[in-house]
């Protein structure tokens, strides 16, 4: 009787052990029945049996946190590290670390590239972990797992400075105000002229820059002519000098609340405000981009076009400076995965924005054909229905980073409460300053004058001698 035998490999155990082929099952033609009865389909991967897994990852805290040991050892810790080794202890599998600098890389169109993206593309790689997000351009190349957690992306931006004392001598009024104010101030010339030129009896008329001037004093509450030569002009004249009146007090008020609260340059709270701000955001791979490239929002484009990449030497430096905006990720239970060039030493400098620049799921990725995905699946679920990353994070924040940096990161966009202040002698520096001013360019007019009338009167003298 015909018989068909059906061979397999062992998939298990060494790559020597996993190539060999074993007799599953035998067939048999003539009455279609099988010779041992064997399921045609085990899983294999109950228990690897030590088998070799290849993982492309580098280091990243607190995803990933790889310390090398003699004999080309190591060990693993992180909230990806920590899925792995639970998969390796559930599956007897064994891990192969594939490192890169490249840290996340990227991939080319012709199926080539670096870091752990390239390792799995070029099936140098079996899986690829470490705080990789759900990128719309790697899904026709490599296969995504299930989510591992939320990812949300935010910003440590540059803490608001005081504003400059002399800019307060315009905040009493907005804009619009202050035009309105100079349009009173061009009408009330106007009318004064016009009522000048139509009175019915001979006056003196003055010029335009007397006019000017005049109105000028009555605007800065000065001593000056009031114009009351007819009904319409002393009417004109006592309605200016109660608008001006009320209009100086109202500054005044205004004024002397923006000198006692300090004032400070305007925060940066959410995307539009970074984007508006023109500041560069900063990191050590173009990654942190990858989710807003796409985008045709003219706020996400202006965003993106803002984004720098420097290498983490340089990046420390920057951070002394405080000029900068830096991208981080906030994890599942509130963390922050801030970079090692945020230390105790500037974090003072930087305030944590209220709103995140955008929400990711972060996944394992694996080549389309790896047969161990829907397992590794399985233990991401698990873990998530114990809420043991929650746990691990807690640990891995307290055991690996600086706490302090954390909190006062967490609670910098909380303003403490400022007290108001006496005025003192650096307040009414500015108006000195104004004063100060006037005196030199009134002393300069002083001696236009004088050399002006002196030549006057010498020319009168030799017109005199002349004749």
């Amino acid at each position: 009787m015909a018989t068909v035998d059906l061979l397999t490999n062992s998939f298990v155990g060494s790559v020597e052990h996993a190539s060999e082929l074993y007799l599953l099952d035998r067939y048999r033609v003539g009455d279609g029945s099988f010779e041992y009865k064997n399921w045609l389909f085990p899983d294999k991967t109950i228990d690897l049996h030590g088998k070799s897994i290849r993982v492309a990852t580098f280091y990243i805290n607190p995803h990933m946190l790889i310390k090398e040991a003699k004999n080309r050892t190591f060990s693993m810790d992180g909230l990806d590290g920590f899925i792995l080794v639970e998969f390796c202890r559930k599956r007897n599998c064994t891990i192969e670390l594939i490192k890169d600098e490249a840290m996340w890389g990227d991939i080319q169109p012709n199926r080539t590239g670096n870091g752990i993206l390239g390792n799995l593309v070029e099936r140098r790689a079996d899986v690829g972990v470490g705080a990789l997000s759900s990128w719309y351009h790697c899904y026709q190349y490599l296969t995504f797992s299930t989510p591992i957690q939320l990812g949300i992306v935010t910003c440590l931006a540059p803490k608001p400075n005081l504003l400059p004392r002399w800019t307060m001598l315009t905040m009493g009024f907005s804009t619009s105000v202050y035009l309105t104010i100079f349009g009173t101030y061009c009408s009330v010339v106007s009318i004064y002229m016009l009522i000048a030129h139509f009175m019915m009896r001979k006056i003196q008329k003055r010029s335009v820059a007397w006019n000017i001037l005049n109105v000028h004093a009555i605007f800065l509450l000065q001593a000056t002519n009031v114009r009351n030569r007819s009904a319409s002009e002393a009417i004109l004249s006592l309605t200016l000098l109660l608008f001006c009146l009320n209009l100086g007090s109202i500054y005044s008020g205004k004024y002397a609340s923006l000198l006692t609260v300090p004032m400070y340059e305007p925060t940066i709270d959410s995307m539009v405000d970074l984007s508006e701000s023109g500041i560069p955001w900063l990191q050590a791979h173009e990654a942190w981009s990858f989710s807003l490239v796409l985008s045709k929002n003219p706020t996400t484009v202006k965003l993106v076009s803002n984004f720098r990449v420097y290498p983490p030497s340089e990046l420390h430096r920057i951070a002394d400076d405080g000029g900068s905006a830096f991208a981080m990720g906030r994890l599942h239970n509130g963390h922050l995965m801030l970079g090692n060039w945020i230390t105790a030493d500037n974090i003072h400098k930087y305030r944590l924005m209220k709103e995140e620049l955008y929400y990711e799921h972060e996944v394992a990725m694996g080549t389309k054909t790896w047969p161990l995905m829907e397992a590794f699946n399985e233990i991401i679920g698990q873990m998530a229905s114990a809420q043991l990353l929650m746990a691990q994070e807690l640990r891995i924040i307290y055991q690996y980073n600086d706490y302090y940096v954390q909190t006062v990161a967490l609670n910098s966009h909380k303003q403490t409460a400022i007290a108001p202040k006496v005025l003192g002698l650096e307040d009414i520096l500015r108006g000195l300053f104004v004063l100060g001013l006037g005196l030199l360019c009134a002393g300069a007019m002083f001696v236009l004058e004088s050399m002006h009338v002196r030549k006057s009167h010498a020319d009168q003298i030799r017109f005199s001698n002349g004749l």
